[in-house]
């Protein structure tokens, strides 16, 4: 009974905390700032240097840390079963999810140290120069793609590219296809039909309607224990799933816009939230676009798993599968044994 009521206690001064964090949200991190170029990190300080210049760091052994927001001059960070908003050097790149070190000074100003490496990301090229890599997220297990059926329209191409950059990142991909309550029996099945391509490259799909509370238990016992990223289109409804997984967030939700059928902004910055003990989940802002990071034409093939069973047959054993004669991957694409589709946005990625 003891136990119950403190991990109780410790689960309501986390959600205090992510309301704070809500409520002071960081500055918009979407496509208004440009990228930090990824490859370019600070040398670090040798204990010698820092003990011959004077400083105090050396005197105080440096904790590690979650990132759970990140802006231009500040991060909001996780320090065991504490929240910190800590300084952020310049010429540090950090994002939700990174783990990094804190160092202290012995008047109590703490700043973040050092990134420690990422075992998997999330990225994409910068709109402003598409040769800096812009990472939204770190460190995440499982990335699930929110899509919706109507405002803004199901978008199939959308989750071609995530399914690549996700994969290229190293984290799991999972489909989330929300506001399935706005359907009708016939529509839905269209739905489901044109999904069905995704479920035999095994990639699981949930349907949910936060309206219903359709799929929100199946999609919650999805993310349990994982470190987990929501991305999508504007608009898809990723805020409103976080409240449907954690009613006690409230966090702000927006409108489509009719007119054109897109989603507001209305997550403006990355922000991880804590579901439970075992379980943090990244809500990302919305975007219309996506690019993929470091893709080469030469490598692209292998982000289309449905292609390997049929290209042991193709003439050459380098076959792009774009041009070349008797190419085994094209038969199969006449036979519909690869979904057309599939295939075309292949080809408009390898152009």
């Amino acid at each position: 009974m003891l136990k119950e009521k403190s991990k109780r206690k410790k689960h309501q001064r986390m959600l205090a905390q992510q309301k704070i964090l809500i409520e002071n949200e960081l500055e918009p991190e979407d496509d208004d700032m440009p990228a930090r170029d990824e490859g370019r990190r600070p040398r670090r300080r040798t204990e010698e240097e820092l003990t011959e210049s004077g400083s105090d760091e050396a005197s105080r052994p440096a904790d590690e840390a979650i990132v759970l927001a990140a802006g231009r001059k500040r991060a909001t960070v996780l320090v065991g079963e504490s929240t910190l908003e800590i300084h952020r050097p310049a010429q540090l790149a950090v994002v939700v999810g990174d783990l990094i070190t804190i160092r202290e000074r012995s008047d109590g100003t703490k700043w973040i140290g050092e990134r420690l490496e990422r075992r998997t990301s999330l990225s994409r090229p910068d709109v402003h120069n598409p040769r800096l890599e812009r990472v939204f997220a770190a460190n995440i297990d499982l990335v699930v793609h929110v899509a919706s059926t109507r405002s803004p329209p199901l978008r199939t191409g959308l989750i071609d590219r995530f399914l690549i950059a996700i994969r290229h990142g190293g984290a799991e991909p999972l489909i989330c296809v929300n506001k399935i309550d706005v359907l009708d029996d016939e529509e839905r099945c269209d739905v489901e039909e044109e999904l069905a391509a995704y479920e035999r490259l095994a990639v699981p799909i949930v349907y949910c309607s936060t309206m219903t509370g359709e799929g929100i238990e199946r999609l919650k016992s999805l993310l349990r224990g994982k470190v987990c990223a929501l991305v999508g289109h504007s608009g898809v409804g990723k805020s409103s799933l976080v409240n449907a997984l954690h009613p006690g967030l409230s966090i702000r939700v927006g409108e489509v816009q009719e007119k054109y059928g897109r989603g507001k902004h209305t997550t403006s910055a990355s922000m991880m939230y804590q579901l439970d003990d075992e379980t943090r989940l990244i809500d990302t802002p919305g975007i219309r676009e996506l690019g993929l990071w470091d893709i080469d034409r030469e490598h692209l093939r292998w982000y289309f798993p449905e292609f390997e069973p049929f290209a042991a047959a193709c003439r050459f054993s380098d076959c792009s599968h774009l041009h070349e004669p008797e190419c085994a991957v094209k038969a199969a694409v006449e036979r519909e044994e690869i979904v057309p589709d599939r295939y075309a946005m292949y080809e408009r990625l390898a152009e």
